[in-house]
C-alpha cells in the first residue's frame, strides 16, 4: 500500500502539488487503484493522470470514499 501525503498550505503551490502528484502516479506500478477521500483530490488526480498520460480506468483505477 502506497500512502500519497500533501503539505498544500497555498493556492500558489498548488500547480507543483499537481506536478508532484502526477509524479508519484507515474511511479506506481500499473495497473492499480485509488482510494480517495474527497471530491477534491478526485479531481487533482483526474488532472494528474491527464498531466501523466495515465488511462482511468486502464492504468488507475479511482474509487471516492
Amino acid at each position: 500500500m502506497h500512502v500519497y501525503e500533501t503539505n498544500v498550505s497555498s493556492p500558489e503551490k498548488l500547480y507543483h502539488e499537481q506536478e508532484h502528484l502526477a509524479d508519484w502516479l507515474e511511479s506506481l506500478l500499473k495497473p492499480c487503484g485509488l482510494m480517495l477521500s474527497n471530491d477534491d483530490r478526485y479531481s487533482q488526480v483526474l488532472l494528474a493522470a491527464k498531466m501523466s498520460r495515465l488511462r482511468i480506468p486502464k492504468d488507475i483505477g479511482v474509487l471516492g470514499i
